[in-house]
């Protein structure tokens, strides 16, 4: 097991634990931020108190939930995860197309979360800034993106520090059920 860290452009690629997902991966830290919609990318973090990625959290790591999140959508559209009722997408039981993760955007949009960070920190938190600067990054296509609410370190009075890989995947799981779950309602 790999338990050095070591640097890249200044940042850690090595988590604090030493963990490794791939032998090989790509970086998808953020270096900037948008700081409104359509707003060209700004260099660095909105705010001093920002981190451009936990030392618990390793590139590869990053990398990962990039895919897990894909993969995850992905198991809603074909219809291997329900609602939590239990219940059927009717537009998956129509067939839905699997979405492709296009990895060359995954900085991009690494970059509009923080984006999105920003604006819900300065405007009452909650679930304020979701979507703040979505297609601020090119997409090929038909595209849709959609952005989780904020989680842990004090939103929604949960303290908890979000700071791991497991914790991350945690809680965007459950932000993408909750996202799947708005369709229980058909026209909401």
């Amino acid at each position: 097991s790999w338990h050095s860290r070591s640097t890249q452009h200044g940042r850690q690629v090595g988590s604090s634990d030493g963990s490794v997902v791939n032998s090989v991966c790509v970086d998808y830290t953020a270096t900037g931020h948008f700081p409104k919609p359509q707003a060209n990318l700004v260099g660095g973090l909105p705010r001093n108190d920002f981190i451009y990625r936990p030392d618990t959290l390793s590139v590869c790591e990053l990398e990962r939930l990039h895919s897990d999140c894909i993969e995850r959508i992905n198991k809603y559209r074909t219809g291997e995860l329900k609602f939590s009722d239990g219940t059927d997408d009717a537009n998956v039981l129509a067939g839905l197309p699997i979405v492709v993760e296009w990895t060359g955007n995954n900085r991009c949009s690494s970059h509009q979360a923080i984006g999105d960070l920003f604006y819900n920190v300065n405007n009452g938190g909650a679930c304020e800034g979701g979507h703040h600067t979505s297609f601020s990054c090119p997409v090929s296509g038909g595209g849709s993106q959609n952005t989780c609410c904020a989680r842990g370190g004090g939103a929604f009075a949960d303290q908890t520090a979000v700071v791991t890989y497991d914790l991350m995947k945690e809680y965007l799981f459950h932000c993408l059920q909750a996202m799947w779950d708005e369709g229980i309602t058909p026209g909401k």
